[in-house]
């Protein structure tokens, strides 16, 4: 049973990568022995799987069992959480996917209310980028994930939970070295929010080009024919921030890193909302397909959704009030 487990979900990852090299590495098994799988498969059940010439790509018999494979290979993933890991060490693991490049600093606050609220589940995250991140919740590999929505695949049901904004943050001494004639009629014409077009005279750093926002921001760019002076990419979101502190050049930031930190100041810096971004920055849980799932996880789902909620009222509350301690000041909202 075990052996055939495997096989079926050697066959899911190679029918998602259409290619065995690819395949492989992600299994962490050799090409030869995952051709040995769809192999076995297709002499258990007496059909061909995978057509490869001209080029790679499923038979209809391929395609019906993939069906199924993902939807055995899920519950078979589930099944080992319920009783297999319940039987051996006393606890249910719950496996939470986070979307690499997007820092969560409200994750430690879900992790110690899930826990109090489930002392019975381990609760295990890793990074991910977004495709691997959607082929891991296809698999069963994960729970769920919790990341940008308008990034996130199609596969999956969503929870929105917050709008996570996006700021350009900038140093004055940034400004008034890159406008010298005009940087306090830019600031005047920011405070009540600019457009990420408005940005590009400035110097930049951005998150890698495999990131969500970075595929949000390069979307956006493109579709208004702009281009950002990009100085450099970091993943980091306070390194991002400490770049900016230090007046080499701006950063696009969500709102909620803008008070994670306190960095040290040379002059004061500007958080200035970017209003043509909302509708692309809501962050929220996308969870299995499956018509019922196990309560531990909806337990999270809801655990997740309180203290993200509460969070994100914390930070409107900071950047509304007294945000200018950390040398963060933001222009767009009441002060």
């Amino acid at each position: 049973m075990e052996s055939n487990f495997r096989a079926l979900k050697c066959f899911v990852v190679a029918a998602e990568e259409m290619n065995f090299t690819r395949a492989a590495k992600r299994l962490y098994i050799t090409q030869q022995s995952l051709s040995k799988h769809i192999r076995n498969l297709e002499e258990q059940y007496e059909v061909q799987l995978f057509e490869r010439r001209p080029v790679m790509r499923l038979t209809m018999a391929g395609e019906q069992l993939l069906k199924y494979a993902r939807k055995m290979v899920r519950e078979e993933n589930k099944l080992f959480n319920d009783l297999h890991s319940k039987a051996r060490v006393g606890r249910i693991r719950l496996s939470v996917g986070l979307s690499m490049g997007r820092d969560a600093p409200y994750l430690p606050d879900v992790v110690e209310a899930y826990h109090a609220l489930r002392p019975d589940v381990v609760t295990s995250c890793r990074a991910y980028g977004y495709t691997a991140l959607n082929a891991a919740l296809r698999a069963g590999d994960i729970d769920l994930y919790i990341a940008t929505l308008s990034a996130a695949g199609k596969y999956g049901k969503r929870c929105p939970i917050m709008k996570d904004e996006l700021y350009f943050v900038v140093s004055e001494a940034l400004l008034r070295r890159t406008l010298p004639d005009s940087w306090q009629d830019f600031l005047a014409g920011a405070r009540g929010g600019l457009r990420l077009a408005d940005t590009v005279e400035l110097p930049v750093v951005l998150p890698p080009s495999d990131t969500a926002l970075r595929n949000i921001l390069d979307n956006h760019y493109a579709a208004a024919a702009h281009a950002p002076n990009v100085l450099a990419e970091l993943i980091d979101s306070v390194t991002r921030l400490e770049m900016c502190a230090g007046d080499f050049c701006a950063a696009i930031l969500p709102k909620s890193q803008l008070v994670k930190k306190h960095v040290q100041l040379r002059t004061p810096i500007y958080a200035l909302h970017i209003t043509d971004l909302d509708a692309l920055t809501w962050i929220g849980i996308v969870y299995s397909e499956q018509e019922v799932l196990p309560e531990y996880v909806t337990d999270y789902i809801e655990c997740a959704r309180r203290v993200i909620t509460a969070e994100d009222a914390r930070v409107n509350a900071l950047l509304r009030a007294l945000v200018r301690e950390s040398g963060v000041m933001p222009l767009g909202g009441e002060n």
